[in-house]
């Protein structure tokens, strides 16, 4: 779960791409073979680096006897709209990478397989795997995508930009007003322009934003989309807000809506909200022994972290939908993750692996226990808890949309709530 994907910008293409494919894609019976007499199944990735996991379960899974070639398909650019088009073409791969936002939509559209129909076949028992995971390619009491890994969200700090300003290094378990005492000792500023902020919390990012609102109190998630009356623009949210504005205005938090500073690689950014996902790529870009990783601070009025994951699917045109789906389950087998775990970014979905050695040391001199810490508080982007994909998408547009007119100086506070509040409405209205 990296940053989080354009939803509202591909919405309508993918729309009518599925429909395309509604109409008038015929799967056939007829599976492919290499020269060896293997079935072969293709897998489609972004190009992010999630081929080389593919490449870890790949090795694992023909070790142990089956007799399948995979191809792997890096697919360059917008990846949700180029393979939905081969979706509707019928040239779409037997598996495919897929994020929690996306695999509702598919799973709608008929395009996934429902991997519970093929469990007792596998001998596969989904009781190990987090939940809050697992409610990630979920779909109407069907299971459409195969968590990868559990992510929820830490703090990475750049170690030498505390010692710098000569600040002590946070500790798991803290506060939001320790968090705040000790970002406000990390800005830089040089006149009116900030040449240091202290956090990069991703505010267009469902997986942090909304999830710091509702932390501060604000309400715009109570009982939606069923009440008839929405809480955008409650006193609440209005606070939560206002703190929002005020700190990115003291140079607390990067300011996505503008042209800022960077982000946490550029070095001019002290922390961030973010997952293991990413963790190699920081140290490759800061050093290992630069970057620090603490627990999400505790929120003020609600203890909750927020959390998401992407994961493997199977295209439900598939030729080869048996052996597709068995490389699937595969992936969270004890195996499958532990292999997974190599690569340094990835904390096992199974929880009996919490205290596995292969992921926890798998990067040096990183520790483990703020990966795992109180998993019980976990909160999914607020947007994955509509069953309506449509409507959940005009929910995000209605927090985006509030904070963008707020941090782009277009709004108050109390504008932006009742902007929100109109857009929340609309969502309803239109469900």
């Amino acid at each position: 779960m990296k940053k989080m994907f354009k939803a509202v910008a591909i919405l309508l293409p993918v729309i009518m791409i599925i429909a395309m494919f509604s109409a008038c894609h015929k799967p056939s019976d007829e599976k492919t073979y290499d020269e060896y007499g293997n079935v072969v199944v293709r897998i489609a990735v972004a190009q992010n680096g999630v081929d080389k996991m593919v490449t870890e379960l790949i090795r694992g899974f023909q070790a142990q006897g089956n007799n399948v070639t995979f191809e792997i398909e890096q697919i360059v650019g917008d990846y949700t709209t180029k393979l939905i088009t081969q979706v509707a073409a019928g040239t779409a791969p037997d598996i495919i990478w897929v994020s929690d936002e996306q695999t509702r939509l598919l799973a709608e559209k008929g395009v996934l397989v429902n991997l519970k129909d093929h469990y007792a076949a596998n001998n596969f028992d989904e009781s190990d795997l987090y939940e809050s995971m697992l409610y990630c390619g979920a779909h109407e009491g069907g299971q459409y995508m195969m968590p990868r890994d559990y992510n929820h969200i830490v703090t990475y700090y750049n170690k030498a930009l505390f010692k710098e300003a000569g600040v002590e290094e946070p500790k798991d378990g803290w506060t939001w007003d320790e968090f705040l005492e000790t970002a406000y000792k990390l800005t830089q500023k040089s006149g009116d322009v900030y040449t240091r902020r202290a956090c990069e919390a991703y505010l267009t990012w469902g997986a942090t934003a909304p999830i710091i609102m509702m932390g501060l109190g604000a309400t715009f998630t109570e009982n939606f989309p069923t009440a008839e009356v929405a809480n955008f623009n409650s006193p609440e949210t209005i606070a939560a807000l206002t703190e929002i504005k005020k700190l990115v205005d003291d140079g607390i938090f990067v300011n996505d809506y503008m042209n800022d500073i960077g982000d946490f690689t550029s070095g001019k950014v002290a922390m961030c909200f973010q997952t293991r996902s990413v963790l190699t790529g920081y140290t490759d870009i800061l050093g290992v022994d630069n970057v620090g990783v603490v627990t999400f601070p505790v929120l003020p009025e609600q203890h909750i972290v927020g959390c998401g994951t992407s994961g493997l699917s199977v295209i439900s045109s598939s030729k080869c939908k048996e052996e597709a789906v068995k490389f699937v389950l595969y992936s969270a087998s004890q195996e499958g993750q532990k292999l997974f775990s190599t690569t340094g970014d990835c904390v096992p979905v199974l929880k009996s692996l919490a205290n596995d050695d292969t992921w926890r040391n798998s990067v040096p001199g990183i520790p483990a226990e703020p990966f795992i810490d109180s998993p019980e508080c976990d909160m999914l982007q607020p947007a994955l808890l509509i069953p309506d994909y449509t409507t959940s998408i005009r929910f995000n547009d209605c927090w985006i949309n509030a904070l963008s007119g707020l941090l782009t100086n277009i709004m108050d506070s109390e504008e932006a709530a009742q902007f929100g509040q109109e857009q929340l409405e609309l969502a309803i209205e239109r469900k």
